[in-house]
């Protein structure tokens, strides 16, 4: 579906896996779907690699409960999303896989372990978040977001470099945290 720049809407009724840039672009000069809305099957189990890279039109998507994973760029660069609904079965973000989604402001992240870097890289509408089970936040997983209030991260063991540069958080507790 790449370059079908005239997707408005999507059915996948029974599906197990969308594959790599299966809607996303595929360079920069490339666009998206051009659709807002996206319901997935129940029955999807994987999402490759940048399947929805520069679907700038997308606001709003639910992620089913066989995910576990929301692998890299899944979701990059998709400049009018605002809402993810994850399942509490998605413990993993990979790299850049919300970067650059500015509206990007509701997403429960209660349950995810592992922030990969650049996870939500420029994602600057993203203020409130849960990370109460984060074990590992990498290299600028929340860099140049607006994240505000106290980060109490109870599990953190591994922060990276630049993870949270530029945030507007304004205390940070992390009693397990190594490095």
């Amino acid at each position: 579906f790449v370059g079908c720049t005239k997707l408005l809407y999507v059915t996948l009724p029974i599906v197990e896996s969308i594959g790599e840039s299966a809607f996303g672009r595929v360079n920069e000069y490339a666009s998206g779907a051009i659709f807002t809305e996206l319901v997935l099957p129940e029955t999807l189990k994987t999402i490759g690699v940048g399947a929805f890279l520069g679907c700038e039109k997308l606001v709003e998507i639910t992620i089913p409960k066989l995910i576990t994973k929301i692998d890299e760029f899944t979701f990059s660069y998709c400049l009018s999303l605002e809402k993810v609904v994850l399942p509490t079965t998605v413990t993993e973000i990979g790299q850049y896989a919300f970067a650059g989604c500015d509206l990007l402001k509701d997403i429960n992240l209660s349950n995810v372990s592992t922030f990969n870097n650049n996870v939500f890289y420029k994602c600057t509408s993203l203020e409130n978040v849960d990370l109460k089970n984060a074990e590992f936040i990498k290299e600028s997983a929340f860099e140049s977001t607006s994240i505000e209030g106290n980060l109490v991260l109870n599990n953190l063991t591994y922060v990276g470099d630049y993870a949270f540069k530029d945030a507007m958080f304004t205390t940070f507790t992390a009693p397990k945290l190594e490095h």
